[in-house]
């Protein structure tokens, strides 16, 4: 079965937090999600349901249900942790620091994300730094910290430019431009 992808269905809004495009559209491909967790959960196939975890928690965290996206989210974090998966761990740590980040929990996702880029950085690779960097980025526009923000975005774009990935680069350029409105609306 094909699962449908949420990315395409979402779109930012004016604090860069994804929103459906159609949220009764996005709904019913929520509950395809939730159909395969009951699929996932009794398949003993602990890296699908992580998976399929880690997509609902995102959708639940774009249509601002938080807690079944904390509840979703934290599972799937612990099922990478208790399997040693050094990658999962990292990306489940920064879909709950998003999740703090979208509601308004700045000191908890800073936190969070700063330690992911820790991790990252004393580890053998570099997978989802750009990543980690982006999404600091964005919580410190949030709580004000504009400077810092334009350093961590500007890591990010380079990081991104090297790898030369066009939508991940305007990504990166569309949170630089947004930090430039908040600091001009915050003179």
């Amino acid at each position: 079965m094909t699962l449908p992808d949420l990315q395409p269905m979402t779109m930012m809004d004016d604090r860069l937090r994804q929103i459906p495009i159609d949220r009764d559209r996005f709904e019913l491909a929520m509950e395809t999600w939730r159909r395969e967790l009951e699929r996932a959960r009794t398949s003993g196939d602990r890296r699908r349901l992580r998976t399929v975890l880690a997509n609902l928690g995102s959708g639940y965290r774009i249509l601002g249900d938080f807690e079944r996206a904390d509840t979703c989210l934290i599972e799937a974090r612990r099922l990478a942790s208790a399997d040693g998966s050094t990658v999962a761990t990292i990306a489940a740590d920064i879909r709950l620091a998003e999740l703090d980040r979208c509601h308004n929990r700045y000191a908890e996702a800073e936190q969070r994300l700063r330690s992911v880029i820790d991790r990252i950085e004393v580890s053998e690779s570099d997978q989802f730094l750009d990543f980690a960097l982006q999404h600091l980025g964005k919580v410190l526009i949030d709580s004000g910290q504009f400077d810092d923000a334009q350093q961590t975005l500007e890591r990010s774009l380079l990081l991104r430019k090297a790898i030369q990935d066009p939508e991940l680069i305007a990504s990166t350029l569309q949170a630089l431009d947004h930090l430039s409105v908040r600091q001009l609306a915050a003179q």
